[in-house]
């Protein structure tokens, strides 16, 4: 708060606000990026634990474009139930982090959607956008 004052600033100032958002936000990425690194490691060496339970994928999906995109970008989401046993707290976050690489990588007035598609005993779900792409690695 000593920076705050010595900077003329007051608490509704919205420079500071500006400044405390995008601290908070950062600090729960980097949060997230710990979490990553500890379960990729706990992966790595056999001690992830996961919990599989029954979960509505096509719910899961639309509350993760929700989380991860609000309303400020167009997304696409199938209706209906598609029930799987997945882990509930890895899939959202797997999901979340495809969802946050689609919505940085393509352009604001391409759609990013979901695909929940049952292929037997197995459910798939793909995150997909309408952006331009990539170039592939080894061409150039």
């Amino acid at each position: 708060m000593e920076l705050v004052a010595d900077a003329g600033l007051t608490p509704a100032d919205p420079r500071l606000q500006r400044a405390l958002r995008i601290i908070s936000d950062s600090a729960v990425d980097l949060e997230r990026v710990g979490t990553d690194l500890l379960d990729l490691e706990r992966a790595a060496v056999g001690r992830l634990q996961v919990a599989p339970r029954p979960l509505d994928l096509t719910e899961l999906a639309r509350e993760a474009v929700a989380v991860t995109l609000g309303s400020a970008r167009s997304a696409s989401v199938p209706d209906g139930p598609v029930v799987a046993r997945v882990d509930p707290t890895l899939t959202p976050r797997i999901l979340e982090s495809l969802l946050e690489n689609a919505d940085r990588h393509t352009p604001p007035a391409c759609e990013i959607g979901v695909d929940v598609a049952v292929d037997g005993a197995r459910v798939r779900l793909t995150v997909w956008d309408r952006g331009p792409g990539g170039a592939r690695l080894g061409q150039g």
